[in-house]
């Protein structure tokens, strides 16, 4: 995590003043939009792949069949997305709706049994779901905005869009 002065956007030490703090891109800024995103899907893969396995070592693994399948579908879809966001994908925002819907009915699966790493497999998820969501719900406000700033350019010719 990076502290960015808010005065003049340049990487400074740790709490100085009025800076804020933003998670950014590993090599470049292009992903600073996504980062969160991009965190959770990770984190949820991992989650689900380590569940996955712990699942197989299950004595009632008859039992959990379809939260074994989904388990792997959760994990692939979250690694694709992450992937996606970090290319800033052109499909990236149908793969976070996707993703969202995977991790929530991983979640449901992985909460009907009792076991820790279910139980913790189920709240990685419903947060992974929750950031794609919230991600979503951010990128929808942002081309209203610039929707908006659009329309008001077109109807007074003086103004300037950058």
């Amino acid at each position: 995590m990076y502290i960015i002065s808010s005065k003049t956007d340049n990487i400074i030490g740790k709490n100085i003043g009025k800076e804020r703090s933003v998670k950014m891109g590993v090599v470049t800024n292009q992903t600073d939009k996504f980062q969160a995103c991009i965190d959770a899907c990770t984190k949820c893969a991992q989650a689900c792949y380590e569940c996955f396995n712990a699942c197989l070592n299950e004595p009632d693994l008859n039992a959990r069949k379809n939260c074994v399948s989904i388990l792997v579908e959760c994990a692939m879809m979250c690694q694709m997305s992450a992937g996606m966001m970090s290319m800033s994908g052109q499909f990236s925002k149908e793969h976070c709706q996707v993703c969202a819907q995977i991790c929530d009915k991983c979640a449901q699966e992985c909460a009907m049994f009792k076991d820790d790493h279910c139980q913790k497999c189920a709240e990685v998820c419903r947060m992974c779901a929750e950031e794609c969501r919230k991600w979503l719900k951010c990128n929808l406000w942002i081309k209203k905005a610039k929707n908006t700033l659009l329309n008001s350019h077109s109807n007074n010719n003086s103004m300037k869009v950058i």
